[in-house]
């Protein structure tokens, strides 16, 4: 499982494109990374960069925002925060 304490934009690219799961609820909802972002300089000195990432489900969801269960089936089960952006778009921002 990957640490997302240490986790790098290197972790998630090498899964852009690749279908990721959602689960909520006892329910499973597929969806897809998109985009890794670079966002600038760390505003701590010795903290790691800030990036972040956006991810497309195949059809219009309502997600909460709030911490999610999700997998990915090289990075396994991941907690993550997101934000939903866009009808069917969440972001997540690690700082």
């Amino acid at each position: 499982m990957l640490d997302l304490a240490k986790a790098t934009p290197a972790d998630f690219q090498a899964t852009l494109n690749e279908e990721w799961v959602l689960h909520d609820g006892g329910r499973e909802f597929p969806f897809t990374l998109v985009e890794v972002r670079d966002l600038g300089e760390p505003v701590i000195a010795g903290f790691r960069k800030p990036f972040s990432l956006l991810f497309r489900f195949r059809e219009p969801l309502r997600v909460p925002q709030r911490i999610h269960h999700f997998e990915h089936a090289r990075l396994g089960a991941i907690q993550i925060f997101v934000v939903q952006t866009g009808p069917t778009e969440l972001e997540a921002v690690f700082s």
